[in-house]
């Protein structure tokens, strides 16, 4: 079979895409299919990535991918596409006139996130495509989403909540969207002594700092505990455009750590020393670092609005735009019994067994 994965990142850029592309590449390969990659950066030394320089405006870069997807296509080719948007447009007009099966794998929504990050809006990802007040950009959104969903063989992806998004973006799209989760298999931290949480609570955030992460809400909460005596600590793990804002909120608050930036390897010891994850995200699609604190024998407290498989024990999930609850359950798992008794609900259950994207391109 002959398979072109198209996609906006690729190793050494870091990113879920990248990796997922680069992975599903190499078995691929192993499988004795003739794959090729059309991403955006510099030459790769692989003779099997084609890249796209990204210099120049947006138009340039989508017509220089359009016109290197037309030269790598054949009639037989099997297109895999990592977005609706930088990717997905250019392949899309590709495709014009042309029978090849088209795959729309997807782990995020890039609309919504670059409507929050622009300051256009501040509400969670379901809310914001159940808005129907009329905005030209949305219009428009929902015509490119349309377009390209109709024309895909299949859409997968990466959680549940994602796929009923793009229900309500396109409901005659609805029976082509399959959910393949891309959660790795977490690997077990050390045993933590005890189940009774360190005075003061210890914290932890692991994430970007853009604006649908909603930091500057949780320093807010921190702050107003310190001011009230509820003392936590908290370590602060990412970059973004946000962190200086999250600094000033905490700038007069003891036992607070801003680490920057922190390899994958090193998350681990993190999780290991500290008492409760804490992601306040507007909406967090698939937030694998859930997984992993939970293997960690570490409970969350997060989002409602959220993509992870239900069921999961040893979570507490609240609205991210209510700071008197985020504050009174903070408030509450700093003291021993009630942390205890939500570290003791932690159990990953078994998922359900999922179509993968191999299942997915040998079903073509």
């Amino acid at each position: 079979m002959k398979i072109l994965l198209a996609t906006g990142i690729y190793p050494p850029e870091i990113g879920g895409p990248a990796t997922v592309i680069a992975d599903l590449k190499q078995v691929l390969h192993a499988q004795g299919h003739e794959v090729k990659v059309l991403t955006y950066g510099e030459a790769r030394e692989e003779s099997d990535v084609v890249c796209v320089p990204r210099s120049g405006s947006v138009a340039t870069r989508y017509f220089r991918f359009f016109l290197a997807m037309r030269k790598l296509l054949t009639p037989e080719s099997v297109v895999m596409t990592t977005d609706v948007f930088s990717v997905g447009l250019p392949v899309r007009f590709a495709l014009i006139r042309k029978k090849n099966k088209l795959i729309i794998r997807l782990g995020g929504e890039w609309f919504w996130e670059d409507s929050v990050e622009k300051g256009r809006v501040f509400i969670p990802l379901k809310d914001f495509w159940r808005d129907n007040r009329w905005s030209w950009r949305r219009w428009l959104a929902r015509l490119n989403y349309g377009w390209q969903l109709k024309r895909a063989e299949t859409i997968a992806v990466t959680s549940d909540m994602l796929a009923c998004v793009l229900r309500i973006i396109c409901p005659p799209a609805t029976g082509k969207i399959t959910t393949v989760g891309n959660f790795a298999a977490p690997q077990v931290c050390a045993a933590k002594n005890g189940a009774h949480p360190h005075q003061p609570l210890r914290l932890l955030y692991v994430g970007r700092f853009a604006r649908v992460k909603n930091v500057p809400f949780l320093a807010g909460v921190i702050k107003i505990l310190d001011d009230e005596g509820t003392e936590v600590a908290c370590i602060f793990a990412g970059d973004g455009p946000t962190m200086a804002q999250t600094k000033e909120i905490l700038r007069q608050t003891e036992n607070i750590k801003f680490l920057g930036n922190v390899p994958q390897e090193k998350i681990a010891a993190l999780l290991d020393g500290c008492d409760l994850l804490v992601l306040p995200s507007l909406s967090d699609v698939c937030p694998n670092i859930v997984l992993e604190a939970l293997a960690c024998n570490v409970p969350v407290l997060m989002t409602k609005e959220h993509g992870l498989p239900s069921g999961l024990g040893g979570i507490v999930e609240l609205s991210p735009l209510d700071q008197p609850a985020w504050i009174e359950v903070i408030r509450r798992l700093s003291g021993t019994e009630e942390y205890t008794r939500v570290r003791e609900q932690i159990g990953l259950p078994i998922n359900k067994p999922q179509l993968g994207l191999l299942e997915l391109l040998a079903a073509i």
